[in-house]
């Protein structure tokens, strides 16, 4: 009878939980379908995109980094993004890992392929859910995964994308908006003087935009994109099968046997089980690769994601 119970119980909090996090998907979905009526309507043109991308990239993923940062210091929070670190760093390892083992040299746009695999919208999609699901230390704790994706995408991608060590910027691992931003709050987090109000409430402000501009902004990537040549792709398919579930559930079981607070394994698993990066398309499409089906990917994954996202995060939510 307590088996029955028990069971019963953890298919409630599944079900609970499902229907939180798929309201507040499907809320960013409808903002998503705002990027795409407003882009097709012509309100915003590539030129636009592009703008508001820069915008969200420079200004206003940094700034909500930081304003989660703005904290009286907290040992038991800084040890928690201590470990972050190591476990986000596992994270990307894995389907790095898997990416080498699925798509070898012989495999048409394997370079591509590879990097859909690995990098997560951890700033666009990421962010807005973690800030709804956890709230300000979501933020907090998600900015390591951004961190570690930011290194890796300046190092290794830039090395899977050329073939040549030579292209790896060690500037850009550094002097980026995402690294800059987390040393800023690093600062601000261990010392004991903080932002004016007057500033930070600004900061404040900047920081709300980041849900529905960077929502919108992906609704006009899909809207860019020939849906019909997307989903007549069979290779999309698989890749948004291991995108957004065999990684997710893979990271999931091993995650389960690491000793961490659930506040890291969700901030986390919101990163690994978000869409492939837009980033990629911008990095294929500078070093000359198959940008065309990064874009494709990028798109479905982006639109599959309003049903796989509710399901990987209540099943995190039940796993422990």
């Amino acid at each position: 009878m307590y088996e029955i119970y028990a069971a019963l119980k953890r298919g409630c909090t599944f079900l609970s939980y499902a229907i939180t996090v798929g309201t507040q998907v499907f809320i960013m979905f409808l903002l998503m379908v705002v990027g795409y009526v407003v882009y097709k309507g012509h309100l915003f043109d590539d030129e636009g995109a592009r703008q508001i991308s820069v915008f969200l990239l420079k200004i206003v993923t940094p700034v909500t980094i930081v304003v989660s940062y703005q904290r009286e210091f907290d040992s038991n929070l800084a040890g928690m993004l201590a470990i972050s670190f190591p476990l986000a760093v596992l994270c990307h390892l894995l389907p790095i890992g898997a990416g080498h083992l699925l798509y070898r040299s012989h495999v048409a746009d394997y370079r591509d392929k590879r990097m859909s695999l690995v990098f997560s919208n951890n700033g666009f999609m990421a962010l807005p859910l973690l800030q709804t699901l956890l709230g300000s230390v979501g933020v907090f704790l998600g900015s390591a995964h951004i961190v570690v994706a930011t290194i890796l995408i300046w190092t290794y991608g830039q090395y899977t994308l050329t073939g040549d060590k030579r292209s790896i910027s060690l500037k850009m691992i550094f002097l980026n908006p995402g690294t800059l931003a987390v040393i800023v709050g690093v600062v601000l987090f261990v010392s004991p003087v903080k932002l004016p109000l007057p500033v930070f409430e600004t900061l404040k402000y900047i920081s709300a935009l980041n849900t529905p501009l960077a929502m919108i902004l992906c609704g006009i990537f899909v809207a860019q994109a020939n849906i019909l040549s997307v989903f007549k792709d069979r290779s999309v398919y698989a890749m948004a099968l291991l995108k957004l579930v065999v990684v997710p559930i893979a990271v999931l079981l091993l995650l389960r046997f690491i000793p961490v607070a659930t506040e890291i394994r969700v901030a986390l698993m919101i990163a690994v089980s978000c869409p492939s990066a837009t980033s990629v398309v911008m990095f294929a499409n500078n070093y000359k690769t198959n940008y065309i089906y990064c874009a494709k990917v990028v798109s479905a994954t982006t639109l599959l994601s309003v049903l796989t996202l509710p399901f990987i995060l209540a099943l995190t939510q039940i796993a422990w």
